[in-house]
């Protein structure tokens, strides 16, 4: 069997939830891109769908407000290149940085939900669908015993 067939054999067996991390990580993607596209072709997703929310719901508002957009660069294509990054990460297996940069993810996606829940009082069911998405590739990349050692540091001060 050729080395790098063994390789992607040992990296499924060594996390449980591989499988399922990549799925969420595609279905950021998906997330990602569906926003991406609708930013480059200016076409705002429509805003209270369903009426029980009412208006707090309205992608309008968080899409085209002024934090939709960092150094001039859309959030949403920022989303993006995070998710096909992380997905070529866990891929090749480095999964100690998959976990890093899913924890600084994770911190972001709080200060962008924090931002539509206080500041612009509206929130993006997309938006947030990346949040929930994030927030689940953490804990499922947390929850393996390939980060014991991580979660066994001690802070010396």
């Amino acid at each position: 069997m050729p080395r790098r067939h063994f390789y992607f054999i040992q990296m499924f067996t060594q996390l449980k939830n591989i499988k399922f991390i990549l799925v969420l990580i595609l279905a950021g993607i998906l997330d990602t891109l569906y926003l991406s596209y609708e930013h480059f072709t200016n076409f705002i997703p429509p805003g209270p769908i369903h009426s029980i929310l009412g208006s707090f719901v309205d992608c309008g508002k968080v899409l085209s407000g002024q934090y939709a957009w960092i150094f001039g660069i859309p959030v949403a294509y920022l989303g993006l290149l995070y998710y096909l990054f992380i997905f070529f990460l866990a891929i090749k297996g480095h999964f100690k940085f998959l976990f890093a940069l899913s924890f600084f993810a994770l911190m972001a996606s709080g200060y962008f939900v924090y931002l539509q829940l206080f500041v612009l009082h509206a929130i993006c069911l997309y938006c947030m669908a990346s949040a929930i998405i994030n927030l689940m590739v953490f804990f499922s990349l947390l929850t393996e015993n390939y980060f014991k050692d991580i979660l066994k540091m001690k802070l010396n001060f």
